[in-house]
């Protein structure tokens, strides 16, 4: 299968953050297991983490308290970012293995955003840990939406702030909530990592060909 649909003119890249650049996934399922501990809530053997990847952590909120009513009336999501942030500012997440040079590449094709459900002192931490700010030229994050991924508007968002069509966008995710919301945008989207089962997907950005950014954006993959 092509990374891209023959004949797709991209235009401009939308990277998501978490388990896309960095390897930070692991952190969104301690954050919760730490708001659980904090009111001594034991989680399930069977309880799927995975539910709170790619989406804000309001959106995280009505499905802990639908299962925990005990959490009703706590500031779940404000409780959720203060665990995630602070395991970055003491233990910042590795890097996804090439992500660096892809969005160097890629920048130096067209323009690029990051497009995260994460809070924007987390996004804002993560760039400039990565040093990255020079490279992107918009960011979306989860103040600016009033949904969450699976919706399409963060990545809508961040293509109306690079001035181009959402059809004409390439989105990176890892996420089935990221994954269908860049595919109800319109984009083509590679996922990061076999977790949302989508078509195509690479491991990590090592595994793109070599010169895939040069030869693929601002024209069709043949």
């Amino acid at each position: 299968m092509s990374l891209i649909p023959a004949g797709r003119r991209i235009d401009a890249v939308l990277f998501d953050m978490d388990g896309t650049l960095i390897c930070s996934e692991d952190r969104t399922d301690a954050a919760v297991l730490a708001l659980l501990a904090e009111h001594r809530i034991d989680a399930p053997a069977d309880f799927d983490l995975s539910t709170f990847h790619g989406v804000t952590w309001a959106a995280s909120v009505p499905p802990l308290v639908a299962r925990w009513p005990l959490l009703d009336g706590v500031d779940v999501a404000a409780a959720l970012q203060r665990h995630f942030h602070q395991t970055f500012v003491t233990d910042p997440p590795m890097n996804m293995p090439g992500a660096l040079d892809a969005v160097t590449a890629a920048s130096a094709a067209v323009p690029v955003a990051i497009v995260t459900s994460s809070n924007r002192e987390t996004l804002a931490l993560v760039c400039e840990q990565l040093q990255l700010t020079g490279l992107v030229s918009a960011t979306v994050c989860a103040e600016d939406c009033r949904t969450s991924k699976p919706s399409p508007e963060p990545f809508n968002l961040a293509a109306a702030r690079l001035n181009v069509a959402p059809e004409c966008c390439l989105v990176f995710e890892d996420s089935l909530a990221g994954v269908r919301a860049g595919t109800a945008a319109g984009a083509a989207v590679i996922a990061v990592g076999s977790e949302s089962g989508h078509e195509p997907w690479i491991d990590d950005f090592e595994a793109l060909p070599a010169g895939f950014f040069t030869q693929s954006l601002g024209g069709s993959d043949e």
